[in-house]
């Protein structure tokens, strides 16, 4: 399981809502003791300020550890509330918004040219959840 964990960690690294990490019970008995630690490996998530935490149960697997973290736990970028975003996907969605604002432009211009207004409307539509 150790070799799981640490891959888990190096693949939430760089991740704004996930921090994986580990407690030593040899070293730290008083943060164990203060979060219910009897047994050894012991895993709990935190999630939404919970200062308890939840004793998680599922798979020791790498894949089980990564299905859990990415549906439980990591905060997916949302167009509506980019606050769970990368920099990277925060300039993506304005740059979409940017382009959708130019398809509606481009709709609205070609709109009379039948070949074209097909193409303009299914750009327009794809734009409007930005």
């Amino acid at each position: 399981m150790k070799q799981a964990w640490e891959d888990l960690g190096s693949e939430y690294e760089a991740s704004s809502s996930v921090l994986i990490g580990d407690v030593d019970c040899t070293v730290h008995s008083g943060v164990c003791s203060k979060h219910g630690v009897q047994g050894y490996p012991t895993i709990k998530y935190y999630k939404d300020g919970d200062k308890e935490g939840q004793s998680y149960s599922g798979g020791r697997s790498m894949d089980a550890l990564k299905s859990f973290t990415a549906d439980t736990l990591e905060v997916k970028c949302q167009v509506s509330d980019p606050k769970g975003c990368s920099d990277k996907e925060k300039k993506f969605i304005e740059t979409m918004k940017v382009c959708c604002r130019c398809a509606g432009a481009v709709f609205l211009h070609v709109h009379r040219d039948a070949r074209h207004a097909r193409d303009a409307r299914h750009a327009f539509r794809a734009c409007a959840r930005f």
